[in-house]
């Protein structure tokens, strides 16, 4: 009984399983990482944000007003 094949599949699966979630937990944790980083990265530095500039983005309608 102890060495029954269903059983001994059932540990191979959850040992897979294990491993599988500690990969997923351990890129979550590196992904969520990144992002903090940049996160603190464009609070120290707000040229880095979407919007780097706001006169620059402004720049091109007011050349099309001027003609």
């Amino acid at each position: 009984m102890k060495n029954h094949p269903s059983i001994q599949d059932n540990r191979r699966t959850l040992r897979r399983r294990e491993t599988q979630c500690k990969l997923f937990a351990a890129a979550f944790v590196t992904l969520i990482g990144e992002i903090h980083k940049e996160d603190t990265q464009s609070r120290r530095n707000p040229s880095k944000t979407f919007v780097s500039n706001p006169t620059r983005v402004a720049k091109p309608t007011g050349a099309i007003s001027k003609r």
